[in-house]
């Protein structure tokens, strides 16, 4: 956990390609479940990533943008993928918290799974190993609300 002499540090993400990431602060007076939350965000672009460099998820696109739930400006194919990798997650986790879980953050992660999901496999060129993937997430399985 990380502390100053306020008991104050605010929380700024960063996640490398090469396999690291940071977590400078977070409220100390915010739910635990929320610093939970940002490794969990992180560690899943890490694993992604993992797969990523050994295997091929997505074909040549060309450079083609798209609309994702997550961001205002049009993202990479493998932008979209990790938005919904990690929601995926997100997801897991939240259901893991049950009672625990913060509602409104529970809600939104299963939203724009969804959102994310129908982008992908509507529009994604996706390998065989890409659908193998995606066949994995199923957002109609994760729960209204905790």
């Amino acid at each position: 956990m990380f502390g100053t002499a306020r008991g104050v540090v605010r929380c700024q993400r960063r996640c490398s390609p090469r396999g690291s990431f940071a977590l400078r602060a977070v409220e100390l007076s915010e739910p635990i479940a929320k610093l939970a939350e940002e490794i969990v965000h992180e560690s899943s672009h890490v694993r992604l990533n993992s797969i990523l460099a050994s295997t091929p998820c997505l074909l040549d696109d060309g450079g083609k943008l798209y609309e994702t739930p997550l961001r205002e400006d049009p993202r990479p194919a493998v932008g979209l993928l990790h938005q919904l990798f990690v929601l995926a997650r997100l997801c897991e986790w939240h259901a893991r918290l049950g009672k625990h879980a913060i509602p409104e953050r529970v809600m939104r992660a299963r939203e724009d799974l969804i959102a994310a999901h129908a982008t992908v496999v509507a529009e994604l060129p996706l390998t065989e190993a890409g659908r193998a993937l995606v066949s994995t997430i199923e957002p109609h399985r994760v729960p209204e609300s905790s």
